[in-house]
């Protein structure tokens, strides 16, 4: 894909802008501080969707371990 010189124009001044203003850095940060504060209250839930999830893999690798066949539960 060949871009215009306008094209190129555009996606230089965009990336000026966000260097000068620290754009990434500033939505990362937030992004971050938003994330941590999702953990933070969803504590148990994010545990219990933990422990379902490695449940799940230690099944699949004993079928996968026993030749296909569903583990006895």
């Amino acid at each position: 894909m060949v871009h215009s010189a306008a094209e190129i124009a555009q996606a230089s001044t965009d990336l000026a802008c966000k260097q000068a203003t620290n754009f990434m850095g500033i939505a990362t940060a937030v992004q971050d501080a938003y994330d941590q504060q999702y953990i933070a209250q969803h504590t148990q839930a994010l545990a219990d969707y933990r422990r379902q999830f490695d449940d799940r893999i230690h099944a699949a690798a004993q079928i996968v371990a026993s030749s296909g066949q569903p583990p006895s539960v």
